[in-house]
């Protein structure tokens, strides 16, 4: 794989990263054209994007060999953004079934692994995840229960002094 590509494809994934409301791909693309040509030795423009929609958009099983020269950090952040492959079913339009280890069953009993790959977030998902309403809301629970234990342990604190309290004012009637 050429190391321009793959600079490329690493350029290409930051300008998604950055994306905006109303950009397109051609703005994505033209926005990775600018981040490739800064991180380029030479500060070259891209020029194998014929290369690049061949081995992306026109054959998509060519993505995973894109993993084999990244180091394993890398790769691991990258098989988290594809989708899963599967085998081309007959269209019979049911459901597909998974195992116990998430594995799809086929109809002849085999298992049809698929490499670990997960399934990339839906339409909503990535839009919350980019507005940043999917990290609030879970520190919100967090603070939510942080708040609820300091306000249990204040009112545990008031029940004991009430009763040291009612026990005093036993005491003095006694007394009486």
């Amino acid at each position: 794989m050429s190391p321009e590509i793959m600079l490329w494809a690493g350029s290409y994934e930051e300008a998604g990263k950055i994306f905006a409301s109303g950009n397109s791909d051609a703005d994505q693309i033209a926005t990775a054209h600018k981040i490739f040509r800064n991180n380029s030795e030479n500060k070259n423009n891209f020029t194998l994007m014929h290369a690049w929609k061949m081995l992306i958009h026109d054959n998509p099983k060519w993505r995973v060999m894109m993993r084999w020269a990244m180091s394993k950090t890398d790769r691991q952040a990258y098989d988290a953004n594809l989708p899963i492959s599967t085998k081309e079913s007959g269209g019979s339009g049911k459901r597909t079934r998974l195992d116990d280890d998430g594995d799809t069953v086929l109809p002849s009993g085999e298992s049809f692994v698929s490499g670990g790959i997960s399934r990339p977030d839906g339409v909503k998902k990535a839009k919350a995840g980019r507005k940043g309403k999917g990290a609030e809301s879970s520190e919100a629970v967090s603070s939510f229960g942080s708040h609820l234990q300091a306000n249990t342990e204040v009112r545990n604190n008031e029940h004991q002094l009430n009763l040291k309290r009612f026990e005093r004012a036993g005491e003095q009637q006694k007394r009486l």
